[in-house]
């Protein structure tokens, strides 16, 4: 089951923000995965599910997707 978080921060000025993981870290989110998972953008307090994708220089949410699960 995918990870369900929630957006605590969203710039659309940057395209960048962060959701908060179900176990409390922060994981970074560019406007380039929301675009690829058919939203338009973020908004703090949204409950999202998503992947997670380790590259050499941070852990990143891809294909964000709305969550009807608010719980975390």
């Amino acid at each position: 089951m995918a990870p369900i978080g929630t957006v605590i921060y969203f710039s659309h000025q940057t395209g960048f923000g962060v959701i908060q993981n179900n176990d409390g870290t922060g994981i970074y989110v560019r406007y380039d995965a929301i675009q690829d998972s058919g939203l338009t953008t973020l908004y703090e307090g949204q409950h999202l599910m998503f992947d997670i994708v380790k590259d050499s220089t941070c852990v990143k949410a891809v294909n964000p997707r709305l969550s009807k699960n608010k719980s975390m």
